[in-house]
């Protein structure tokens, strides 16, 4: 059935850029480019695949092609937020209260079955630009994690070559792109083999950011807000290091006494331990930097599932969503 979207051409250019931000697709440009972007992005699920596509790929910020579409039932979301020596995933099972099976940063390149990191024969520098190796790595993580769900709808955080407006590209940062592509690559492998079923999606961080913190796309890097469960409340200073402490505040949040919006098993407990200085067992932590990359591939994933949930909504009810999904933002 047809969704009527007239009612977006009678909005505000500020009431767009909510709705915009609502459902995790480009929130910047002017009135008309919003509207467009609404009208075709909104008839469109993350959970969607395109019958005889075959490839179940669907991209956050274009309109799908075709309309021979049917809805996917997801029996969990595998978040990834993409690094080489702290990268982060998760999964989370969709359900009232969301449940976090799988939590964890790992080293990718100590990540394996001995156990031990590459040596480059000719520098002798470990942890070389070794595609090679990158690639063993990538097949056998990802494999394992697919086999474990093979209907898994995959979120990669999208990465970019420079950071700070900066003309330089950085070592690091061509590791990292290399090893998302590969990872791309082996889950196109993957479907074509018929061993996954699932659909891969990749996820701007400003996006995400942007959504948690109330803040357009373009403001996402430099502010952040206060949360109070899962509502926000002004925090103040402007900086990417407060977005990132601010991001890990709303996760800690989220788990205190008595107002748990999620459920988390297996060793994803031992992980949520982490965010407050104490394992399970009441013993003091071990020291585990970096936990704001489990924080972002968290968020990450229970975006995915707001911005389903509203855009479903605005569907629905129309311009009585606007209030709803621009104010509060829940699990």
């Amino acid at each position: 059935m047809a969704i009527n979207l007239t009612w977006l051409s009678h909005l505000r250019a500020k009431d767009l850029k909510a709705l915009a931000t609502a459902i995790g697709v480009s929130s910047s440009g002017t009135k008309p480019i919003l509207t467009n972007s609404l009208q075709a992005n909104l008839p469109f699920s993350v959970f969607a695949r395109q019958s005889g596509n075959g490839n179940g790929v669907a991209r956050d910020d274009a309109s799908p092609k075709g309309k021979n579409k049917e809805i996917q039932e997801i029996s969990s979301i595998l978040s990834i937020d993409m690094g080489i020596k702290n990268l982060a995933y998760c999964r989370i099972l969709p359900a009232q209260k969301p449940i976090i099976t799988e939590w964890e940063r790992l080293n990718v390149l100590k990540n394996n079955d001995s156990g031990a990191t590459h040596t480059d024969v000719e520098t002798g520098t470990k942890d070389a630009y070794d595609p090679l190796l990158y690639a063993s790595h990538a097949t056998a993580w990802v494999s394992a994690l697919i086999e474990r769900d093979p209907s898994a709808l995959v979120l990669i955080e999208r990465q970019r070559f420079r950071s700070g407006g900066g003309f330089a590209v950085q070592e690091w940062t061509l590791k990292v792109n290399m090893f998302e592509a590969m990872l791309y690559a082996v889950l196109e492998t993957l479907k074509r083999e018929g061993k996954w079923k699932g659909s891969v999606q990749g996820i701007s961080p400003a996006r995400v950011a942007g959504f948690w913190l109330c803040e357009g796309e373009e403001e996402a890097s430099r502010g952040r807000r206060k949360h109070k469960g899962m509502e926000e409340k002004s925090r103040g200073n402007k900086t990417g290091k407060n977005k990132k402490s601010g991001m890990t505040a709303i996760v800690r949040e989220w788990f205190q006494e008595g107002k748990s919006v999620l459920k988390v098993e297996g060793k994803a407990i031992k992980t949520k331990g982490h965010f407050f200085g104490k394992l399970e067992q009441g013993k003091t932590r071990e020291k585990l930097t970096k936990i704001d990359d489990l924080a972002d591939c968290l968020l990450q994933g229970m975006a995915c599932l707001k911005w389903e949930e509203n855009r479903q909504l605005i569907c629905r009810t129309g311009m009585e969503a606007l209030e709803k999904v621009s104010g509060h933002r829940r699990a």
